[in-house]
């Protein structure tokens, strides 16, 4: 069973650059977000991808459901409600008076038509990869209730179909797309290949008209320069930037996402196969020193695999943090007959 040893200043505890707007920017509807790479593709069907879906998925694309990662919650977004009627069946009944972008209705039929297209082989769809290999068949009983049989028994469904983003049914069915079409607040203006995606309000859009109405993504590669970019006021947002570029108290803070730095142990080899070997290991390991010199001074300690950000951590396992204690390292070992390297 692998363990963790610390959250990375690029895993658990990420430092990001926000501006503070000055009083002209704040009247501003208009942001500028620069990212560190460009997306290959903007396709429904990748906004698991962190680089693709933080320019379409909520903006461009929607889901069924909305996952609130802080309380594991579910919302609804484009379904309004949904229930298991056997072990193996699911039924979302969903809004009405929703039209895609291209000005194509929003039915059960289009959803399950989107469904099939990133399940469909031929195209190079990430969200596939979250669903573990579970095998279903999507049916529209009516034009706004969805049906969703499960080879086998699928209790998470809801969760899982808040990563699946459904795009119009006009989307090319054989290849992934750079021309987006969902039903969300925003739409693909233009997309420039090497310098700028722009996004807009849907004028047309069936929830609250969002307060921002463009959103230009220009892409930097280097943390330096996306950094220097929020400071002298050329963007607004800057969502990755390295420790050592978060210099501004004023603008840089730390948040939380799903990744995390960690030591994957193989316990079926000797002598780590002995639980008294992996303990000295823990307590051999200054966590704190860590902290401010090799990785962020904000990065947290991970104590599992599934992180705070991810609904199924436990808080309480947050606690048994294994102090830095050489000389019980040592006594562990001396148990495991497992001489330890002098200091």
């Amino acid at each position: 069973m692998p363990f963790n040893l610390l959250a990375a200043a690029a895993g658990l505890a990420v430092a990001g650059a926000i501006a503070t707007p000055t009083p002209a920017a704040a009247q501003s509807k208009n942001i500028v977000i620069v990212e560190s790479e460009e997306p290959d593709n903007l396709d429904a069907c990748n906004t698991t991808r962190s680089n693709i879906g933080r320019v379409v998925k909520v903006n461009i694309i929607e889901s069924l459901i909305m996952l609130d990662p802080a309380t594991a919650s579910l919302s609804p977004r484009l379904a309004t409600s949904w229930e298991r009627v056997s072990d193996k069946v699911w039924r979302f009944k969903l809004r009405d008076g929703v039209k895609f972008s291209d000005g194509e209705p929003f039915t059960a039929a289009a959803v399950v038509q989107s469904m099939e297209r990133t399940w469909r082989p031929s195209i190079a769809c990430e969200t596939r990869s979250k669903f573990g290999g579970l095998k279903f068949t999507g049916k529209a009983i009516d034009p706004l209730t969805l049906e969703i049989t499960t080879e086998t028994p699928e209790p998470i469904l809801p969760v899982r179909m808040s990563l699946v983003g459904i795009d119009s049914p006009k989307t090319p069915g054989d290849k992934l797309t750079l021309s987006p079409v969902g039903t969300g607040p925003y739409v693909l203006d233009r997309f420039s290949p090497g310098k700028e995606i722009v996004l807009k309000q849907n004028p047309n859009y069936w929830g609250k008209k969002p307060a921002v109405e463009q959103a230009t993504y220009v892409m930097r590669n280097q943390s330096a320069v996306r950094a220097a970019m929020v400071k002298v006021g050329e963007a607004d947002l800057a969502p990755n930037i390295a420790v050592q570029d978060a210099t501004d108290a004023t603008l840089d803070f730390s948040f939380l996402n799903s990744e995390s730095t960690r030591l994957r142990l193989d316990t079926m080899t000797p002598p780590l196969n002995d639980k008294r070997v992996r303990l000295a290991l823990n307590y051999a390991i200054d966590r704190k020193a860590i902290l401010g010199t090799i990785m962020s001074k904000d990065a947290l300690h991970s104590t599992q695999l599934v992180v705070p950000s991810i609904p199924g951590h436990n808080h309480e396992i947050d606690k048994q943090i294994r102090p830095y204690d050489p000389a019980k390292a040592r006594q562990l070992l001396a148990e495991a007959a497992f001489p330890s390297i002098p200091s």
